[in-house]
């Protein structure tokens, strides 16, 4: 429910539902689940563009990952981080798309797709609009082949405002 309420624009009911799921997860101690709650609340923050709020949330989520060795938790944090330290610290874009690479390589699709949106957002956002194309239309075509729809909006919007010329928001 909480990312149905995320993707339709409604951030504080998506944050009551991941808290909800959040209390119940830790009391049966489902790991992977609190795991990705604490990322889920990251994602409300960063669509709203609180990005200091959703630096603590990816980064405890992160920190849980790594307790258990769960390479999937670690490398989609690890994503949003990189994007986050690239946006605000200055880190290098290509930080991001190595370790896009290395998920790709991984067979870790949705977190490829994931990376390749992030990374072309980030080149946007740094004025390297032709360097994102590639980026956004490979991100594209890994949504849409694995059906990941909210994920592929988001792509095809980019591509279609002509990335040239507009920059995404947030």
């Amino acid at each position: 429910m909480g990312l149905l309420k995320m993707w339709s624009g409604q951030s504080k009911e998506a944050l009551a539902c991941f808290r909800e799921a959040l209390r119940v997860r830790e009391g049966v101690g489902y790991r992977r689940g609190i795991i990705i709650n604490h990322h889920n609340m990251g994602a409300v923050h960063f669509q709203e563009n609180r990005l200091s709020r959703a630096w603590v949330c990816f980064s405890r989520s992160m920190e849980l990952a790594t307790e258990i060795g769960w390479m999937h938790g670690i490398w989609l944090n690890e994503m949003y981080l990189k994007y986050l330290a690239s946006l605000l610290e200055g880190q290098p874009v290509e930080d991001l798309l190595k370790l896009t690479e290395t998920v790709r390589a991984a067979d870790e699709i949705e977190l490829a797709a994931t990376g390749s949106w992030l990374g072309g957002r980030l080149l946007l956002l740094k004025d390297r609009s032709e360097e994102a194309v590639p980026h956004l239309e490979s991100g594209l075509q890994l949504a849409e082949r694995w059906e990941l729809m909210p994920l592929a909006t988001l792509l095809r919007d980019l591509l279609s405002r002509g990335v040239s010329s507009q920059r995404p928001p947030g």
